[in-house]
Order: C-alpha cells, then sequence, then structure tokens
C-alpha cells in the first residue's frame, strides 16, 4: 500500500506521508526558509487536521488513499519494545 506522495508545482514540492503513527504534511521550494511541514498522530489526522492541506495539494483522490494507509496501519498491532 502506497505511504508517500509527492506533487511537484513549479518551484514547489508538496509532500505527504503515512510512517508510524503519524502523518506528515508540507511543501518545500529547495531553501531552508521555504521548506514547511507538520506532523500529527492519526488520531488528529482522521478528526480533520491537515486534510484540508492535504486535499489542497493533493485532491479527493490522495486524502481517500491517505486515510486508507492510515486504517490499513492502524490495523496492525504497535511494534513490539521487549528484546
Amino acid at each position: 500500500m502506497k505511504k508517500a506522495w509527492e506533487k511537484r508545482k513549479g518551484r514547489l514540492l508538496y509532500h505527504c506521508s503515512v510512517d508510524g503513527r503519524h502523518v506528515t504534511v508540507g511543501e518545500a521550494d529547495g531553501t531552508r526558509e521555504g521548506d514547511h511541514a507538520g506532523a500529527v498522530t492519526y488520531a488528529a489526522f482522521i478528526a480533520g487536521q491537515y486534510q484540508d492541506l492535504v486535499l489542497q495539494f493533493f485532491g479527493p483522490e490522495v486524502l481517500q488513499e491517505v486515510l486508507a494507509a492510515i486504517f490499513a496501519d492502524d490495523a496492525l498491532p504497535p511494534a513490539s519494545t521487549a528484546h
């Protein structure tokens, strides 16, 4: 299942990824000052945080893919920390 998306528009590179228990969304223009990203928990994303950015940057199809990736990940038991 896909867990990372990128889209270039002019100088901007939009990115979104589902990793562990977080969704990261951001944009970069290649400069330190122009790179912006944030991460939220799965629960916060499902509740609506950053969904507007994914919709704006990528459209409704990718938003549905991100949600599907979250629910697929969330069905897995957490990784064991015991050694």
